[in-house]
């Protein structure tokens, strides 16, 4: 099946953000994969040819995976330094940082647009599990701009479902509905956190009132649709030519548990 771009929840503006906040607290709990582990020597590699220890990540949300690949990254470059970005910036990830990560970790309390990072902000650019919210112009923007600015930029999206039956996730949540439900609500216990007032708001509406596994369920189900895959990085890498910097997109094949990553990667070059 060809990359449809149906619409997610928690891109649109007007999504409060107390269920963003929620929804990214969930996705942090449970974001422990060991998946992206297999991106780091192409992480390292970037780092190494655009002569930086610095990785700006976008559209971080609570952080994903960095809280496990950052000692992995750091055993190669003891320097490295990584500054967390979003264009709804969960403010709440401040204080659930790693005491340990705190001097080398940066999270930006003010929106950042991944189609317009600003100047200030060097260092390799990634996306890990978020590019594809971008439309296919927003994505190859992206790329073009990180070339231009002679700035690396690591692409990693994570195939758990091959994209031509990717529709059939949102069927089997439907025919399974009381499963996958009990799952979210496991997945969520751990999110049930702040204030008294937003610990009772949250409760309600992932239990009693199941808001929030609902919109988890069909945003999930979407993201797999809007999936870059391998042919589609490499659409967009094709026409994009920088003097001094190369691109490339590789596939890394699924692997008993873990699934197939599909990533591009790009950085200056003598």
């Amino acid at each position: 099946m060809k990359r449809v771009h149906w619409f997610e929840f928690m891109d649109f503006k007007w999504f409060p953000n107390f269920l963003r906040d929620i929804i990214t607290d969930t996705i942090k709990v449970s974001d422990k994969n060991p998946m992206f582990d297999r991106i780091v020597p192409v992480i390292v590699n970037a780092l190494d040819q655009s002569k930086t220890n610095t990785v700006v990540d976008l559209c971080s949300g609570g952080g994903g995976p960095w809280f496990r690949l950052f000692n992995l990254i750091k055993a190669e470059k003891p320097d490295f330094e990584l500054v967390l970005t979003d264009l709804y910036p969960n403010k709440k990830t401040i204080d659930s940082i790693p005491a340990e990560f705190k001097e080398k970790v940066e999270y930006i309390t003010e929106p950042v647009d991944a189609t317009d990072v600003p100047a200030s902000l060097k260092g390799v650019r990634t996306f890990f599990g978020s590019f594809h919210h971008m439309r296919p112009q927003q994505a190859k923007q992206i790329l073009e701009c990180a070339a231009k600015e002679n700035n690396g930029i690591v692409v990693g999206e994570a195939a758990m479902f091959p994209r031509e039956k990717s529709w059939l996730i949102l069927i089997l949540q439907i025919v399974f509905f009381p499963l996958y439900l009990i799952m979210y609500w496991v997945m969520a216990a751990k999110a049930i956190k702040g204030s008294v007032l937003t610990k009772i708001l949250r409760f309600i509406l992932v239990y009693p009132i199941p808001l929030i596994p609902l919109i988890m369920m069909w945003d999930s189900a979407v993201s797999a649709m809007r999936v870059y895959t391998k042919e589609d990085l490499d659409n967009l890498i094709k026409d994009i030519k920088v003097d001094g910097y190369i691109f490339e997109a590789k596939k890394i094949p699924s692997y008993r548990d873990k699934p197939a990553i599909h990533y591009c990667v790009g950085y200056p070059c003598d």
